[in-house]
């Protein structure tokens, strides 16, 4: 049965209103009512009183006059953190959450994203937002933010905990490519238990790939036979990966990309940006392009199309598999 957690939290919301010519600065005070907030295997706690700032600098959310903001569990109503980058960097630090308050905000962001559209991620779009204001946001609950800088731009690891019955580690690993102050980049890596991005949920809400590209081996290696199926949407700004370890039947793989104890990878960038399959992976952390024949296009790896992938597996009945000759794919690294 699930418990829930009662928050009760005041929150100083800044909203940018921006236009061709002009941007105009607002302060505005909101009281949140307690929210309740459904959490597997969390003991029910005492109400719980803390202060956060949550910027939101999305013009498309802006008001003239803001009414109070009553926050629940429903899906339609969340907590909204919508950053976009500014002139200045001027960000007043926020609090740490406490370790309850963290974990029911965190697994309400992966449940529904903060209500907001992919490439948007918790509330932060890639070629908007800024990332001093994100960083002070993920702050509030990461274990560890870790910094890479790369001649062209600087790459943040960012950590963030889980219970176990989301990921084997209790860690989540996100990365944020940034230049200047620019998100440019995000690459999540999920949990399990998330119904919205399985196979046949992603493809229902996303609609039909403009591309699918598969990946795999000619035989396993020590009980393993990965299996891969990037799903890639540049129009929305979108690529998912998806991952089933195979089976080799006779000269045949087969993967099950359906399989709902694997989730995906996703890479999410501005769609405003022309990127192809080979650009898009190229900036990618981990994701293997640069060996020999890592990728190969749906229809030569399968002899599916992709319009007819689309059709079978946005199907949630769907039992169907794909095959692709072992003799395609290289030895196993």
């Amino acid at each position: 049965m699930k418990s829930h957690i009662y928050v009760g939290i005041t929150i100083v919301a800044m909203f940018f209103v921006t236009s061709c010519t002009t941007s105009n600065l607002s302060t505005v005070s909101a009281s949140i009512t307690p929210i309740s907030i459904p959490v597997a295997s969390v003991t029910p706690v005492n109400t719980i009183t803390s202060t956060v700032t949550v910027l939101s600098l999305n013009p498309a959310h802006t008001q003239q006059s803001l009414p109070t903001i009553v926050l629940t569990a429903t899906p339609t109503s969340r907590p909204t953190f919508t950053p976009r980058p500014t002139a200045t960097s001027t960000v007043t630090p926020l609090p740490t959450l406490p370790p309850d308050v963290s974990e029911a905000l965190i697994l309400d962001l992966l449940q529904n994203n903060a209500d907001c559209r992919l490439p948007c991620w918790w509330g932060i779009t890639p070629g908007q937002s800024s990332w001093s204001e994100t960083q002070n946001f993920l702050k509030t609950f990461a274990s560890r933010i870790a910094r890479t800088d790369q001649p062209e731009h600087s790459l943040y690891t960012v950590y963030i905990p889980v219970p176990e019955e989301v990921h084997p580690g209790s860690m989540l690993v996100h990365e944020y490519k940034v230049q200047g102050d620019l998100i440019e980049m995000i690459e999540v890596g999920l949990g399990s238990n998330f119904q919205n991005y399985a196979l046949p949920e992603f493809l229902a809400t996303y609609g039909q790939p403009e591309e699918i590209w598969i990946r795999t081996f000619e035989k396993s290696r020590e009980n393993t036979l990965p299996f891969y199926v990037v799903l890639f949407y540049p129009q929305q700004g979108i690529m998912a990966r998806y991952f089933d370890n195979a089976e080799r039947d006779a000269e045949q793989i087969r993967g099950c990309p359906q399989q709902r104890e694997y989730w995906p990878l996703l890479w999410l960038w501005s769609p405003r940006i022309d990127m192809t399959f080979v650009d898009t992976s190229a900036q990618t952390v981990n994701f293997g392009l640069d060996e020999e024949k890592a990728y190969l296009p749906l229809e030569e790896a399968t002899g599916m199309n992709v319009e007819t992938f689309y059709q079978t597996f946005k199907n949630p009945d769907n039992q169907d598999c794909l095959e692709t000759p072992a003799a395609l794919w290289p030895p196993p690294v």
